[in-house]
């Protein structure tokens, strides 16, 4: 990879922050930071995870989430308290793509495959104080919709 290309792709991650952020100043009353981090990890196409050593734009949202602009991907991710989550009407998440997993033990899956029965049993038999979650959006994401969900979080009790 040279220079031209490396430039191209911090560019677009760039505008995409850009018109995040755009999309949250519009928010009352949401407060943030943006700051560009490595070390997050992702599934690869085995579904095993994987570290990532370059850095993405992160936009920490106080007390709610953080929203991290991949390459490829746009993700949000938030905590709830292990008895909010095993209360929480995962009905209302039923638009959105997301991930359930540990916060101590940040690979153990809890949700997968859709089944929410599952999952709260999987809560339920963790010895985790904080669920930790992970929404994914596509690279052409609708930043509304982000934006939306982060105010969605913000007011059901989510945290990070």
């Amino acid at each position: 990879m040279n220079k031209r290309e490396l430039n191209s792709i911090y560019s677009e991650l760039e505008v995409s922050t850009a018109v995040m952020v755009r999309y949250l100043d519009d928010m009352a009353g949401l407060n943030y930071t943006v700051g560009f981090y490595n070390g997050h990890y992702s599934k690869n196409a085995q579904g095993e995870y994987e570290r990532e050593f370059y850095p993405i734009p992160v936009i920490s949202v106080a007390g709610v989430c953080d929203i991290e602009i991949e390459p490829d991907a746009i993700a949000v991710s938030s905590k709830l308290k292990r008895e909010t989550a095993l209360l929480f009407d995962y009905n209302a998440l039923k638009e959105y793509k997301f991930e359930v997993y540990g916060v101590e033990d940040y690979l153990a899956d809890y949700y997968v495959n859709g089944d929410v029965d599952k999952l709260l049993e999987n809560i339920g038999n963790s010895q985790e104080r904080e669920i930790a979650y992970r929404f994914t959006f596509g690279k052409s994401s609708d930043f509304k919709q982000v934006a939306r969900l982060t105010l969605f979080l913000r007011s059901n009790g989510f945290y990070y």
